[in-house]
């Protein structure tokens, strides 16, 4: 019962807006900048065969792991709240332009596109026997990256993602 009661709370947390502690987003933000650091780290311009016009990718580029797609569009999600949260960065430049080449990444590897990951193979759940049941999770952060920042994006960006 005390699991419930938490997450009841929880989801009436984000349902009244009510922050648990004043300085929770502070933290919670610091923590993202901090990280950004690294993702620029790892951060590939994809420029292999067949890969997507203006595209890049945070890890490994796979078609299927935590390096892959799954990590792409959740540092993908990172940037966006970057994005939003500091619209007056001088880092808002690099920011939207990673996370539009991620969402390109993203939206063409997958497999209703016309483009490959590194690992030479589409991601996504292309069939009833596709074992590739993680793909909504996947598609989740994704998602969300681009509604958050959707009015800072090519019209086609968002066009592609909600595809």
């Amino acid at each position: 019962m005390i699991r419930c009661a938490v997450g009841l709370g929880l989801v009436g947390l984000v349902l009244t807006q009510t922050r648990a502690r004043a300085d929770s987003q502070e933290t919670y933000l610091q923590c993202l900048t901090n990280f950004e650091t690294y993702a620029e780290s790892i951060w590939h311009t994809a420029s292999y065969a067949n890969a997507p016009a203006d595209a890049g990718y945070w890890g490994d580029g796979g078609s299927s792991g935590n390096g892959g797609i799954r990590g792409n569009g959740g540092v993908a999600l990172a940037y966006a709240v970057l994005v939003e949260a500091y619209p007056g960065d001088p880092k808002l430049a690099t920011r939207l332009s990673r996370l539009r080449q991620a969402l390109n990444y993203n939206t063409g590897t997958h497999v209703t596109g016309t483009n490959v990951c590194t690992d030479g193979h589409p991601w996504g759940w292309s069939s009833s026997s596709s074992t590739d049941w993680q793909t909504p999770l996947w598609t989740g952060s994704m998602g969300l990256a681009c509604l958050l920042v959707q009015n800072q994006l090519p019209a086609v960006m968002v066009q592609a993602v909600q595809q």
